[in-house]
């Protein structure tokens, strides 16, 4: 093996756990070229002292595979701040103050307000002339209007993704839904960490369910509907009163089962195995079941009964 003064250490650790090993120079930092081989023998110091140098090897290796996936996040101002009202940092009618926004990112204004711009594309962030930049409101209205561009989306995508799905297509979906299965619901409105690991688990699941079907410009617009209903989730079910005072949420323990119904993964157990059997017609049923069902849900848990029109609605004011 060639000696490289310039290989960096942590790239030698992985070298180390091959047949043969070069043993790094912790006291600068690179390769001082030794190398050891296990099948040139040797007294038992020298083996349990190789042993122990690969062990190191490997933690190190692993405490610095570690802390690359920890800093694998949003890191633009963009992804962070639509990071943030997606998990209610920023609640919705909130003031997004330049100022503010700038010291918590630690960036100048001029990227944030590049990042206000695309959000208000995205119908995340509202503008008004004389406040400014505010989270953009929920209304009911405005749910059930995402709630059908959800249904119409992700029915022309589930189709799709059954008629083409393979063999790998079929593993994911199964693999994804026993995550779901797995990952505890939050049982309280302030269960956060419970609460941003069971939406990633719930839309992994959906995004599985789809990643079959050939349109990445449909399966871009449902990714903005799944940010909305996100955005809806939080607010409705853990935020009270964030419809205005019109509207009476239910009592703790209506609020609860209500809770339970929305997070349930029983009908979507009954989608996996509608889309493994390749049956598109009960797919597609059960899907607008699950969609129907959890905007009934989000109607209860508002204290809004049942038939109530709410197209008009627009604003939370």
């Amino acid at each position: 093996m060639r000696n490289d003064s310039r290989t960096p250490r942590k790239a030698v650790s992985l070298f180390a756990l091959e047949g043969g090993m070069r043993k790094p120079d912790f006291d600068h930092g690179f390769s001082s070229g030794r190398i050891l081989h296990p099948q040139s023998g040797g007294c038992s110091r020298q083996k349990a002292a190789r042993d122990a140098q690969i062990k190191l090897d490997r933690t190190d290796f692993i405490q610095y595979r570690d802390a690359m996936l920890a800093n694998n996040e949003p890191r633009t101002p963009y992804d962070r701040l639509r990071q943030d009202i997606l998990n209610g940092v920023f609640a919705p009618g909130d003031p997004l103050r330049l100022s503010a926004l700038s010291a918590r990112y630690k960036v100048s204004a001029t990227p944030l307000r590049e990042a206000l711009s695309r959000l208000e594309e995205k119908r995340l962030v509202e503008a008004s002339r004389n406040k400014g930049w505010r989270v953009a409101a929920v209304s009911l209205g405005q749910l059930e209007d995402i709630a059908a561009a959800r249904r119409a989306l992700e029915r022309a995508l589930l189709a799709d993704s059954i008629r083409r799905g393979d063999v790998a297509w079929e593993a994911e979906l199964v693999a994804a839904h026993h995550r779901l299965a797995q990952t505890p619901p939050p049982e309280s409105p302030h269960a956060d960490a419970r609460r941003a690991g069971w939406i990633a688990a719930h839309d992994g699941f959906h995004r599985a369910l789809l990643a079959a079907a050939l349109s990445d410009r449909l399966r871009g617009f449902w990714a903005e509907t799944l940010d909305q209903l996100q955005r809806y989730h939080d607010a409705l079910l853990y935020r009270p009163g964030t419809l205005g005072r019109q509207h009476r949420p239910p009592g703790p323990e209506d609020f609860a089962r209500l809770l339970a119904e929305v997070h349930s993964v029983e009908h979507h157990g009954l989608l996996k195995e509608a889309a493994l059997s390749r049956d598109v017609e009960s797919a597609l049923r059960l899907l607008d079941e699950h969609v129907g069902h959890t905007l009934a849900v989000y109607r209860s848990v508002a204290g809004v009964p049942e038939g109530t029109d709410h197209q008009q609605e627009r604003t939370t004011e």
